[in-house]
């Protein structure tokens, strides 16, 4: 499965969520995004496992090729 998820979210935030997943999942494959993604936010989400991280905006061919690239098991450049 796939979970692409922003960064920020009501009640909790994209790290907390991706978290949560990895302890119960973790061959689910997560995309995050976000207006801003701090450098420390970045390390976090890369030692959990994130596949990918979308900065917005972003067009959606970007997120298609991203969401391409993780199904055909493809490298994105995840930076941490």
């Amino acid at each position: 499965g796939m979970v692409i998820a922003d960064l920020r979210m009501p009640g909790g935030n994209g790290l907390d969520l991706l978290s949560s997943i990895r302890k119960r999942d973790s061959s689910v494959r997560i995309v995050l995004m976000s207006s801003f993604i701090a450098e420390a936010q970045r390390r976090v989400a890369h030692e959990l496992g994130v596949n990918a991280l979308l900065e917005k905006p972003f067009r959606l061919n970007d997120l298609i090729k991203t969401v391409t690239a993780i199904v055909e098991n493809k490298s994105v450049g995840v930076e941490g």
